[in-house]
């Protein structure tokens, strides 16, 4: 068993993974270098369907029906699986509530790993205060993309609002916009009442994140869909974000004593942006691989398979908007909603393949796939 594991980043996926090695029982000490000196409390996440069995206690918010649009036309569907959402804040309330159980967990915020290096039987990571040594280093922190990458983009807004705005119970998972450049737009809606909802404007594109851009986006949504301006409603909070929607070239791979986790590995949902179920199966199978002494974790194929049919639908996304935007629209109109639900929480087998794919436009889908430059 390795004795001492490094963890650089104390995110979404690192934090998954100490729950997951805690549960089974693990023993050996885990340092964790963070560079901020707080988890970042902001954030949000969504799952399609059941949620990780050690974060079931701390869901926020379901929702059992969604809606998307386009143009005139509106579809809304239902299903008893259900959207979920987990609050950043209560995870990591949750996580150290577990980890100050544990004197095995260290945790040294406000030190950034500069580097690492191999020596015979261990490697050591390099630091703003100074070396930290181990047998393994987990890397959770997220590649830098480039300009170019394909990207989800986001800017949203918590609102309150002095007249009743939403229905409570059901998301705006899409209301695209009309097609006018080369990028897929859609606003996205979590109602939380009548008067309350996260609001946000989402862009599927290349090029550098535009808070100005995607912010004037934001708040025209806000009043052609639902009325609102600065005189009726009020910003109690921002999120925004840029996530990958390609496997970038420098992507890190898996050695014997470094394992990229996360984003860094490419587990995110290319396609969606969805990672809450993707990193824990994913830290489920590293705790596995820990504790069972295995040198690295092996490749599941069912996990690659999934990965692979992914960044497919993301370049068709990328190359073909207009027909990206359809097949987004006929995945939610046209597939049984638990079986789109598996698709989207990326945990389907070859039945909930079978659906997507008749959903598709089959014919350009594949003339876009195979020979979009």
């Amino acid at each position: 068993m390795h004795k001492t594991i490094i963890m650089l980043g104390l995110g979404l996926s690192n934090g998954l993974l100490v729950l997951n090695l805690l549960r089974r029982g693990y023993s050996g000490e885990i340092c964790i270098l963070e560079r901020s000196a707080v988890p970042d409390m902001s954030k949000r996440w969504c799952s399609w369907g059941a949620v990780p069995d050690t974060l079931q206690d701390i869901v926020s918010a379901s929702w059992y029906s969604w809606s998307v649009q386009k143009d005139q036309e509106r579809l809304i569907r239902n299903s008893e699986a259900g959207y979920h959402q987990i609050l950043a804040k209560d995870f990591w309330r949750h996580f150290f509530d577990v980890v100050c159980q544990h004197s095995n967990i260290k945790i040294h915020f406000k030190t950034d790993c500069t580097g690492w290096h191999h020596k015979p039987d261990r490697v050591v990571a390099r630091t703003s205060r100074g070396e930290y040594t181990g047998h393994l280093i987990i890397d959770s922190r997220p590649l830098k993309m480039r300009n170019s990458s394909y990207q989800q983009q986001f800017v949203g807004y918590h609102i309150e609002t002095t007249k009743p705005s939403f229905d409570p119970k059901v998301v705006h998972l899409m209301h695209f916009e009309k097609m006018q450049r080369r990028e897929i737009a859609f606003t996205y809606v979590l109602p939380y009442g009548e008067r309350s909802a996260l609001v946000e404007s989402t862009l599927f594109r290349t090029g550098a994140f535009n808070r100005h851009d995607i912010e004037s986006k934001l708040r025209k949504a806000l009043k052609e869909q639902f009325g609102l301006n600065e005189n009726n409603s009020n910003v109690i909070g921002i999120e925004e974000g840029c996530l990958p929607m390609s496997i970038p070239p420098q992507r890190p791979t898996c050695t014997r004593r470094y394992w990229p986790i996360g984003i860094r590995s490419g587990a995110l949902r290319h396609s969606s942006g969805y990672g809450l179920n993707a990193f824990d199966r994913q830290s489920a199978h590293y705790a596995n691989t820990i504790l069972q002494k295995k040198s690295k974790p092996i490749v599941v194929l069912r996990e690659q398979l999934i990965r692979i049919l992914d960044l497919c639908f993301a370049r068709v996304l990328e190359k073909d908007p207009k027909l990206g935007r359809e097949c987004l629209f006929r995945a939610v109109g046209r597939m049984n909603q638990p079986e789109f639900c598996r698709l989207m929480r990326g945990d389907f087998h070859l039945r909930t393949a079978w659906q997507a794919i008749h959903a598709m436009p089959k014919k350009s889908f594949l003339k876009t796939l195979i020979f979009a430059g």
